[in-house]
């Protein structure tokens, strides 16, 4: 098990000097969406704000602007997430979090990109807990370390 991707950071300036959230690249990817929408050639309606999540579902119906800045979003998380599978070698990833939404189009673009760069291309999936998928894996490696805790206890 593993997360929190998006506090990757990719270069020694991009860090920080003390612990925040959001990490860089949540930060570089997802703040100033409205900007960048726009930037993509998308309008915006009167009081929307851009969030990732309304990105995905735009680009699922259809929006040029929003399947652009989709696309940039996409290749960057599949580097991201490349090293990352280069480091670790899973035989399985799943996307949670807002990436759950995630199309199957965008999938597989990003196993596409794994299978390009990684000679062990894990099998890749979208979480059918979506966000709630953090909360889920916290309980269980909770239950995890209580039961090896309790196991102790009787030996």
């Amino acid at each position: 098990m593993a997360g929190d991707i998006g506090l990757s950071v990719q270069n020694y300036k991009q860090g920080k000097k003390e612990f925040s959230l959001p990490g860089t690249i949540e930060q570089r990817l997802c703040t100033n969406l409205d900007q960048s929408y726009i930037q993509s050639g998308g309008t915006l309606p009167e009081n929307t704000t851009v969030t990732l999540k309304w990105l995905i579902r735009s680009a699922k119906k259809g929006d040029p602007a929003a399947k652009k800045l989709m696309r940039s979003i996409l290749e960057e998380i599949a580097v991201v997430l490349t090293n990352t599978i280069l480091v670790l070698n899973p035989e399985l990833v799943i996307l949670g979090g807002t990436a759950a939404y995630f199309s199957e189009d965008d999938v597989k673009l990003l196993t596409d990109f794994l299978k390009a760069n990684t000679p062990y291309p894990p099998q890749v999936y979208t979480s059918k807990l979506l966000e709630r998928s953090g909360i889920y894996g916290a309980i269980r490696t909770a239950i995890d370390h209580a039961e090896t805790f309790l196991a102790e206890l009787w030996k």
